[in-house]
């Protein structure tokens, strides 16, 4: 059902070349008929995690208020802006409503994509901006977002990329949505699914608040990626 889902398959069929991050990926080609030329690298994303969230200076990149949230390292992290979530009034107000609950107990960041915020009746961003434990902000930069990933006791989101970076960090996440792409996360305890419309979402968040899954798994490779890539176009 998603736009992004269908380029992948028609972009896999054209490929001369097919670096996949997991075994599943493999596996999954391999359901598409696809079994030359296709090798297992580990996560070019794990590379550039390990690379820039390590960054003590790239703290510097957040303003004082987030620095100050940040610092004291009990926070949920949250973006919201899947198509799916932002223009289904009822699943975006369930997850405004319990992240407003959430709020009440820990502090929440939340940097509020473009679409989620033209989504939001005036009411609704009020209240999200008048909470004292919520944290609102404009979207922010890829070092801003590794450092509130890595030193959050929660994700809740529905990127398909935040959810890897959590687990990066080896920080537990909870997505707000009905499947995802990276499965093995969840069979190993690192990701929730939430059923919007079903779940009671505020429970599941508070629930997995700080409970992180098996810390000896580790699918997405060993952070050299990106050399794996050039000695197999380069041999030699």
């Amino acid at each position: 059902a998603m736009p992004e889902e269908i380029n992948r398959v028609l972009t896999d069929h054209l490929s001369a070349y097919l670096f996949c991050p997991t075994d599943s990926a493999i596996a999954n080609l391999r359901n598409e008929g696809i079994r030359h030329h296709v090798h297992n690298v580990g996560d070019i994303m794990y590379d550039a995690a390990l690379h820039y969230g390590n960054s003590h200076d790239s703290v510097q990149t957040l303003s004082p208020a987030l620095r100050s949230v940040h610092a004291a390292a009990d926070y949920i992290l949250t973006t919201i802006h899947r198509q799916e979530n932002t223009d289904n009034p009822v699943r975006l107000e369930r997850i405004v409503t319990a992240l407003l609950k959430v709020a009440d107990a820990h502090p929440v960041v939340l940097p509020l994509h473009p679409r989620t915020r033209s989504r939001l009746d005036a009411t609704w961003l009020s209240r999200l901006q008048s909470h004292p434990s919520v944290h609102m902000t404009d979207p922010l930069g890829y070092l801003e977002m590794l450092q509130l990933e890595r030193h959050a006791r929660l994700v809740v989101t529905d990127s398909g990329g935040v959810q890897k970076e959590a687990f990066f960090f080896k920080v537990a996440c909870a997505t707000l949505r009905d499947q995802t792409e990276w499965t093995e996360l969840v069979d190993h305890g690192w990701n929730t699914l939430v059923d919007v419309l079903r779940d009671p979402v505020e429970d599941v968040i508070l629930r997995r608040y700080g409970c992180p899954g098996q810390t000896d798994f580790n699918p997405y490779g060993n952070g050299r990626t990106a050399q794996a890539i050039l000695s197999t176009i380069i041999p030699g």
